[in-house]
């Protein structure tokens, strides 16, 4: 790899990881402003309605490439779903609506290495 390339691809990935953060930091903040007007678990499901509207179009071809395999193992992508994204996102919006953004971010930023270690032996990573 050439050393431009290097750089930019460096430079890439800290863009990448700021542009998470501030995404995930909006979210939480989106969380709390809307904490009077639309309650944490119906948030949660609109985000997902929205988000599947929105990304469908680019996914629904190689979804129906990949639909076998999809087919064969949707019992675990179901349960991983349901545990991982649904469940860490709904708890997000709980907390959005019972404290300020600064504090809502404290307890979930080790969710993800928790998570990894609780289920190991269940998923067999």
């Amino acid at each position: 790899m050439s050393h431009a390339l290097k750089g930019q691809s460096i430079f890439a990935g800290y863009l990448f990881a700021i542009g998470a953060t501030a995404i995930w930091s909006g979210n939480l903040i989106l969380a709390r402003g809307l904490n009077d007007s639309i309650p944490p678990i119906s948030l949660a499901f609109y985000r997902w309605v929205v988000a599947v509207i929105f990304f469908a179009p680019f996914a629904i071809k190689t979804f129906m490439q990949e639909w076998p395999i999809i087919k064969k193992h949707i019992v675990y992508f179901s349960v991983t779903s349901f545990l991982g994204i649904t469940t860490f996102n709904t708890l997000i919006y709980f907390a959005g609506h019972t404290a300020y953004s600064g504090e809502s971010v404290h307890p979930f930023r080790s969710i993800p290495s928790t998570c990894s270690r609780a289920f190991r032996p269940v998923f067999w990573i």
